[in-house]
C-alpha cells in the first residue's frame, strides 16, 4: 500500500468526475497546498466547460486535469474518501484504502454551461464544504 504522501489527502469521488469531484479537488489544491487532494469518477467524462469557467473565475486553472477513475488510485491510501452522491457511492465496487469515508451529497447545476449562476453557487458551495474538512483532517 502506497501512503499518497506524508501530508494529509483527499479523494472526491462522483460519478463522472467533470463537475463536483473535479472542482472540489481544484478548490482544495488551490486553498490548501500542504493537503493533497485528488477527484475521481465510476464512469469517468470530459470536465464540463462551466466547471472550469467558474474557477477561472477564481484564477484557479485546470488545464492538467484529466478524468480520473477510482482504479487510479487502487494502490493509494487517503486520509478520507468523499462520494459526492450516493450514485457513486453505491456504484463504488473497489476503493483505495481510507481512514474515513464520507458522502456529501451535492447536487450538479442544470442547465450546463447556459446556468454558470448554479456552477457559481456549487463552487461557493465546495469552498465552504473544503474549509470544513481541511479543519477537520488537520486535527
Amino acid at each position: 500500500m502506497r501512503i499518497v504522501n506524508e501530508n494529509r489527502s483527499v479523494l472526491f469521488i462522483c460519478t463522472h468526475n467533470s463537475v463536483r469531484s473535479f472542482m472540489a479537488e481544484y478548490i482544495g489544491r488551490s486553498k490548501y497546498p500542504d493537503i493533497v487532494f485528488r477527484s475521481a469518477g465510476i464512469y469517468p467524462l470530459e470536465p464540463d466547460p462551466a466547471a472550469g469557467a467558474v474557477l477561472k473565475e477564481e484564477g484557479i486553472d485546470t488545464g492538467d486535469h484529466r478524468p480520473s477513475t477510482i482504479g487510479s488510485y487502487s494502490g493509494d491510501c487517503f486520509d478520507l474518501i468523499v462520494f459526492m452522491c450516493p450514485h457513486a457511492m453505491r456504484n463504488a465496487y473497489s476503493l483505495p484504502k481510507s481512514k474515513e469515508i464520507l458522502l456529501h451529497e451535492i447536487s450538479v447545476p442544470a442547465g450546463g454551461t447556459g446556468n454558470l449562476s448554479g456552477f457559481r453557487e456549487l463552487r461557493d458551495s465546495l469552498k465552504v464544504f473544503i474549509d470544513e474538512i481541511a479543519e477537520t483532517i488537520r486535527i
